[in-house]
C-alpha cells in the first residue's frame, strides 16, 4: 500500500517552520528591549542594555528554542497564531480590547498592572 504524505506533515516542512519559528522569535527578542524602552519613554542605555541582558542570556537561547521546538510540533498554521498572539494581532485581543472599553475601571486597573510589571522588570534590586 502507496502511502501518500501531505506537505504539511512532511520533515522538511516541519523544520522549515521549525528554522523560520526560530528567527521570528530571534528577532521578537532583538526588538522588545528597544520597543519597552521606547513604550516607556526612557531612551537611557541602562533599559536597553539591561533589556538585551536578558535577551542575551539563558532566557533567550531557551525562548528561541521553545519558539523552534513548538513550530517543529506545532506546524505552520498554528505557530502563525502563537506568534499573533505574542506580537498581539490575534483576533482574541481585539475582543479583549472591546471588552475592556466596556469596563472602563479594569481597563485603568489592567494597564496600572501592566505598568508595575515593567517597572519591576527593568528597575534594579539590590
Amino acid at each position: 500500500m502507496n502511502r501518500q504524505e501531505s506537505p504539511e506533515t512532511g520533515l522538511k516542512y516541519r523544520l522549515a517552520v521549525a528554522f523560520v519559528s526560530a528567527a521570528a522569535a530571534a528577532a521578537t527578542l532583538l526588538l522588545l528591549p528597544l520597543l519597552v524602552a521606547y513604550a516607556l519613554m526612557e531612551g537611557t542605555d541602562y533599559v536597553i542594555l539591561d533589556g538585551y541582558a536578558l535577551v542575551f542570556s539563558w532566557y533567550g537561547i531557551a525562548a528561541v528554542a521553545a519558539f523552534a521546538v513548538a513550530g517543529f510540533i506545532l506546524s505552520g498554521e498554528r505557530t502563525a497564531n502563537l506568534f499573533g498572539f505574542v506580537w498581539f494581532t490575534h483576533p482574541v485581543w481585539s475582543r479583549f480590547d472591546a471588552w475592556l472599553k466596556q469596563r472602563p475601571t479594569l481597563a485603568i486597573f489592567v494597564m496600572l498592572a501592566l505598568m508595575v510589571l515593567a517597572v519591576w522588570l527593568y528597575v534594579p534590586r539590590p
